[in-house]
């Protein structure tokens, strides 16, 4: 975060200075100290600059997110705010409330709304265990529930234990006005990412261990609605989305495949 920014900056200047003291005896020149505090600016700058590209994508998959009556919007999983920043751009109207279970992410995105200079009224950041019971709890007593128009869960489900999944799916039933809806995008089967996957990272047939110990579940259509109607959502749709990339460095052909959803919340 900020803080831990200042604190290099301040041990950087802290390092020049010595340093300066010290070639300064031998002859130093002014010209390379003033080469040193610029690198020290261009640290700075690189320290505030974007980190993330925005799923602009998002709002051509959901148009709907840019409907005058889809005021309230919840999303699981906000990781860098890549995908709540394209939302607040698109949808001036919008207010999003991002969640996710790190602390790291919720913070990443808190500072790439700040960065963006949007008013805080129109983005609430904070951090849940979408998994499990505890938003139901916590925010049901809040006024929370019913409350949202929309749920967005971009690649947020893949991470969930499959054990876990319908209270995740629960939990946004629980905080969805009647009628809202849940837009759902994540790994299809067959995806690239899937096929790369080592054997020995290969937990069940739709389920793999990353390195870096989280999950990815790869989804079916029927999977997917099976879930979610599991859960008390109808199906509006689903389909998958495949994208083909070339790489001409390494003259390699890119095959993604995505599930893409909008479950809705029943009016009774």
């Amino acid at each position: 975060g900020r803080r831990r920014r200042r604190r290099l900056l301040l041990l950087l200047l802290l390092v020049l200075v010595k340093g300066g003291q010290f070639v300064l005896t031998d002859g130093f020149h002014p010209p390379s100290l003033f080469f040193l505090l610029f690198l020290v600016f261009l640290f700075q700058v690189n320290s505030t600059a974007k980190f993330f590209k925005e799923k602009r994508y998002i709002l051509q998959e959901f148009p709907a997110l840019l409907e005058e009556n889809v005021l309230e919007v919840c999303e699981f999983g906000c990781g860098n705010g890549s995908t709540v920043i394209p939302i607040l751009k698109g949808n001036p109207l919008a207010r999003v409330t991002a969640m996710d279970f790190s602390e790291s992410a919720v913070e990443h995105t808190r500072q790439a709304v700040e960065r963006e200079g949007f008013e805080s009224a129109r983005c609430t950041v904070m951090t849940r265990d979408l998994s499990s019971g505890v938003v139901v709890e916590e925010e049901g007593g809040s006024g929370e529930e019913g409350k949202f128009d929309a749920v967005l869960m971009v690649f947020f489900l893949s991470a969930v234990p499959p054990p876990k999944m319908d209270k995740a799916i629960g939990n946004a039933l629980h905080l969805l006005k009647p009628g809202g809806r849940v837009f759902f995008r994540d790994y299809g089967m067959f995806d690239l990412t899937q096929l790369r996957f080592p054997q020995d990272q290969k937990l069940g047939s739709k389920l793999y261990h990353r390195g870096d110990n989280t999950l990815s579940y790869f989804f079916t259509l029927e999977d997917l609605a099976a879930k979610f109607e599991g859960e008390g959502f109808e199906t509006v749709e689903t389909d998958y989305a495949c994208v083909e990339l070339y790489n001409r460095k390494k003259d390699f052909e890119m095959r993604r495949v995505f599930a893409h959803g909008v479950f809705r919340k029943p009016l009774r």
